[in-house]
C-alpha cells in the first residue's frame, strides 16, 4: 500500500497530539485548517477548506463546524477574516510557521543525505534519490501510518492493522543479491542514537497520529470523552515471551516496550487501573522453557571470555540463551546454566511478584477439551508447517486456551475496546495474527490480543507522552530488522563449540583471539554440527587448539626469528650509531680547536684593525692638512694670477680708451666706422674687465662708460 505524503507546511505545524489534554480534537481540526490556508497561498474561503479537508486529508467536517474553528483562531489572532470572507494567516503567526517550515525541510534534507551516504557507500548499484522515494512511498509512510492508526482503530472499536510481511514485501522488489544489503542500510540508516532521523520520523509519526485523530466520528469522541473522566480498568494477561521481556530473561525488541508498559502502569495510578496478571498455565510454561534451555545448556560452563566471543559471533538466536551469555559476559567467574536458571525456575511467582504480576488462579483445565480449542488448535497447527520454526502442539494450546479464556471473559455486545476490560498482551506476532484471523471469522473488530507498544498508544488519553514513549514509539519502527532472521545450524554449532570448549578445565586460560579463532573456523563448525558424540567433538576442538597453539608457535618461532634479526639489526646499527657518535665527537673536538684558533685569529685581526684605524686616522688627517696647504696655495696663485690679469687689463683699457679717443678726433674717419670700432673696444674693454673680476655686472658699466659720448 503506498501512503501520500502529508504536506510540509502540516507536517511543521505538528508536535505530537496532547491527548490527555481537554480540547485535543479541536486542536487537531484547527491546525488542519492552518495548514489548509497556508498551502492555499494564505487567502481562502471555508469552502475551500471543507473541499481541502476531504480531498486531502480524507477529514468529512461540515462547513458550520470549519466556521466554528476558525473563529476561534480569529479570537486568537492567529488569523485574520478578510472584506471578502477569506481568510488568512496574521503576518506574526505566518513568519513563525515558516521559521517552522524552513526547519522541518532542512531536516528532511539532512535525514534524506544520511540515508544517501549509506546507501552509496553499502549499495552503490541502486539510485540514493530513486531508492529515497521509494523506501518513504513504499516502506516507512505505509508504517508510520499504521502505527498512528491502529491507537484510533483501538478506540474505536475497529481492526487493527499488523502487517507483519511488510519490510518483505518492500525488499522482494529488488534483486536478490543486494536485499540482505538494503535491509542492512535501513537498518543503519533508523539508528535511534542519530537524532537527525529521529526527529524526521518522529515528525511523520506525529502528523499521521494528528490526521488519524481528526478523523474520529462524534460516538467515539463522546467515548472517549466519557472514559478519560472515568477511571476504565485494564486487567492484562500476559503470555510467556512478555513474562521474560519483563523479567528480563530474554534478549527481544520488545523488551522496551513491555517494561515502558509497567512504568506507565504505575504513573497512571488513580487514572487508570491496569493490573498485570498471569495464567498457572504460562508460569508452568515459562519454567517449561527454562528447564529445557537449562538442561540443553547443562553442559555449558561459560567463561566471561566465552560469553563475549560467542556474543560477537551474532550466531546465536535464542532470546533466553542470548541474555545468559550477556549476563555471563558482565560476570568475574564461570556461570552455569542450572546456576542461572535456577532462581527462576524454582521461584517464579515470587518473582513475577515483584515485577507487579500477579497469580489468577483460575482453574481453566477444562479448556484443553474444549472442541473449539482443539479444532483451533490443530488449524493452526496445519497453518505452522508453513512457517520457518513451527510451534509445537503444547505451546498452540497454551496460547489458544489463553485466547479463549480471555474471550470468555468478556461481556457479550461490548461495543468499545475500553469496555473490554480483559486483554491478552503479548510480543508473540503469531499469537497476534490468530488473534486478527479470529476477530475474521468472529466478525469482531475489537481484538483480544494487543502488542506492548499499541496500549501504550492507548494510555496517551490519560498520561502526556514522554520522550520514552517516542523512544518506543521509534523503536516499533525498528523491530522489522532487529527481529532477524538466525540460520539455526549456525547456533547449533556454536553451542556445540561452547559446550566442548567449557569442558577443559584450563579454559580460563586461553586467550580471547585463540577462542574467536575457533569459533570463526567454517570447517570446525560443519564437523560440530555433523559429530553427535560429545566426546569426538571435544576431541575435534582439542585437536583444533593443538592446531592453533601449534601455528601460534611457528608464528611466536617466525617472530623469534625476526626478533633475533632486529636485534642483530638494532646491534649492528648500535655499532654504527658509536661509530658515528665517535666520529661526531671527533668534529665536535675539531670544531672546538678551529674555533679557539679563530678566536684567536679574529683577535690579532682586531688588533691589526685598530692599528690599520689609527694609521687611516693619520693618513685622514695628514690629507687635510695638505688639502689646506694646497687651497692656500691656490688661493695665492688665483691672487696672483688675478693681479696679473687686472694690470694687463687695465694696460689693454687704458691702450684701447687712448684708442678710441684718437679716433673721435681723427676727421677722415666716417662716424659709422667710429661707432663699431668704439663698439668693439668697448666690448673688448667690458671682458679684460670681466676676466679680472669675474663680474657680468662689471662688464656692463664698463660698457656703458665707454659708450658715452664725450661733449
Amino acid at each position: 500500500m503506498t501512503i501520500t505524503k502529508l504536506p510540509s507546511e502540516l507536517v511543521s505545524l505538528i508536535h505530537h497530539v496532547e491527548l490527555n489534554k481537554s480540547g485535543w480534537w479541536e486542536n487537531s481540526i484547527q491546525k488542519l485548517i492552518l495548514s489548509i490556508i497556508w498551502i492555499e497561498g494564505n487567502n481562502v474561503n471555508s469552502n475551500k477548506i471543507e473541499k481541502d479537508l476531504t480531498e486531502i486529508f480524507k477529514i468529512n467536517l461540515n462547513k458550520e463546524k470549519i466556521e466554528k474553528e476558525l473563529e476561534k483562531l480569529i479570537s486568537l489572532k492567529t488569523v485574520i477574516k478578510l472584506p471578502d470572507d477569506n481568510y488568512k494567516i496574521s503576518e506574526a503567526d505566518l513568519i513563525s510557521f515558516q521559521e517552522k517550515l524552513k526547519e522541518a525541510e532542512e531536516n528532511e534534507t539532512k535525514s534524506k543525505n544520511i540515508f544517501v551516504t549509506i546507501i552509496k557507500k553499502y549499495c552503490p548499484v541502486l539510485d540514493p534519490e530513486k531508492t529515497w522515494i521509494e523506501l518513504n512511498s513504499n516502506y516507512l509512510l505505509p508504517l508510520i501510518h499504521e502505527i498512528g492508526a491502529n491507537t484510533y482503530q483501538l478506540v474505536s472499536g475497529k481492526k487493527t492493522i499488523v502487517d507483519l510481511l511488510r519490510l518483505n514485501k518492500f525488499i522482494s522488489n529488488y534483486s536478490k543479491e543486494i536485499q540482505s544489503t538494503l535491509k542492512e542500510v535501513i537498518k543503519l540508516f533508523l539508528d535511534p542514537k542519530n537524532l537527525t532521523v529521529k526527529t524526521y520520523i518522529l515528525r511523520l509519526l506525529n502528523a499521521y497520529f494528528f490526521v488519524e485523530a481528526s478523523s474520529l466520528n462524534k460516538d467515539t469522541l463522546d467515548m472517549i470523552n466519557k472514559f478519560s473522566k472515568t477511571q476504565p480498568e485494564f486487567d492484562l494477561f500476559i503470555d510467556t515471551n512478555f513474562l521474560f521481556s519483563i523479567l528480563e530473561l530474554h534478549d527481544n525488541p520488545s523488551n522496551e516496550a513491555a517494561i515502558l508498559l509497567l512504568n506507565i502502569a504505575n504513573k497512571l495510578k488513580g487514572k487508570v487501573r491496569i493490573k498485570f496478571y498471569t495464567l498457572p498455565i504460562t508460569i508452568n510454561e515459562a519454567k517449561k522453557v527454562l528447564s529445557m534451555v537449562s538442561k540443553d545448556f547443562n553442559d555449558l560452563r561459560i567463561t566471561p571470555v566465552l560469553a563475549q566471543v560467542s556474543l560477537e559471533d551474532h550466531s546465536i538466536g535464542n532470546g533466553i540463551m542470548r541474555k545468559f551469555l550477556s549476563d555471563a559476559a558482565k560476570n568475574n567467574r564461570t556461570l552455569t546454566s542450572e546456576i542461572y536458571f535456577s532462581p527462576y525456575i524454582k521461584n517464579m511467582i515470587t518473582i513475577a511478584r515483584s515485577k507487579q504480576i500477579e497469580l489468577f488462579n483460575e482453574k481453566i483445565d477444562d479448556y484443553t477439551g474444549d472442541e473449539d480449542v482443539i479444532s483451533d488448535i490443530e488449524k493452526q497447527l496445519e497453518r505452522e508447517k508453513h512457517t520457518p520454526h513451527p510451534k509445537t502442539y503444547e505451546q498452540l494450546e497454551h496460547d489458544i486456551v489463553l485466547w479463549h479464556f480471555i474471550k470468555n471473559r468478556r461481556k457479550i455486545g461490548i461495543e468499545s475496546p475500553l469496555e473490554a476490560k480483559s486483554w491478552i498482551i503479548t510480543i508473540d506476532y503469531r499469537l497476534l495474527g490468530f488473534d486478527a484471523f479470529k476477530s475474521t471469522v468472529y466478525h469482531s473488530e475489537i481484538p483480544i490480543c494487543v502488542h506492548p507498544t499499541s496500549l501504550i498508544q492507548l494510555m496517551q488519553f490519560w498520561i502526556p507522552r514522554t520522550e520514552e514513549f517516542d523512544e518506543t514509539i521509534f523503536n516499533s519502527i525498528r523491530m522489522p530488522f532487529l527481529l532477524g532472521e538466525f540460520d539455526h545450524k549456525a547456533e547449533e554449532a556454536s553451542i556445540k563449540i561452547l559446550e566442548a570448549l567449557g569442558r577443559f578445565e584450563d579454559i580460563n586460560n586461553l586467550q580471547k583471539d585463540t577462542i574467536t579463532s575457533i569459533f570463526y573456523n567454517d570447517a570446525l563448525r560443519q564437523k560440530m554440527i555433523n559429530e553427535p558424540d560429545i566426546e569426538k567433538r571435544i576431541a575435534l576442538i582439542k585437536e583444533e587448539l593443538i592446531t592453533e597453539l601449534h601455528t601460534k608457535e611457528i608464528k611466536v618461532q617466525g617472530l623469534e626469528n625476526e626478533l633475533i634479526k632486529e636485534k642483530t639489526r638494532n646491534k649492528y646499527l648500535s655499532t654504527q650509531e658509536t661509530k658515528k657518535n665517535n666520529e661526531l665527537d671527533q668534529l665536535k673536538n675539531n670544531l672546538r680547536q678551529e674555533s679557539k684558533e679563530n678566536k684567536k685569529l679574529l683577535n690579532k685581526f682586531s688588533e691589526k684593525s685598530t692599528l690599520q684605524e689609527k694609521e687611516i686616522k693619520l693618513l685622514q688627517k695628514k690629507f687635510g692638512e695638505l688639502k689646506s696647504y694646497k687651497e692656500k696655495i691656490d688661493k695665492r696663485n688665483i691672487k696672483k694670477w688675478l693681479y696679473f690679469k687686472s694690470i694687463i687689463s687695465v694696460i689693454l683699457t687704458l691702450l684701447l680708451i687712448y684708442i678710441n679717443i684718437k679716433v673721435f678726433k681723427n676727421t677722415y674717419l666716417s662716424d659709422l666706422i667710429k661707432v663699431i670700432i668704439i663698439f668693439i673696444d668697448s666690448v673688448l674693454i667690458g671682458l679684460f674687465a670681466y676676466i679680472s673680476t669675474k663680474s657680468w655686472k662689471i662688464f656692463k658699466i664698463v660698457f656703458w662708460l665707454i659708450n658715452i659720448k664725450p661733449s
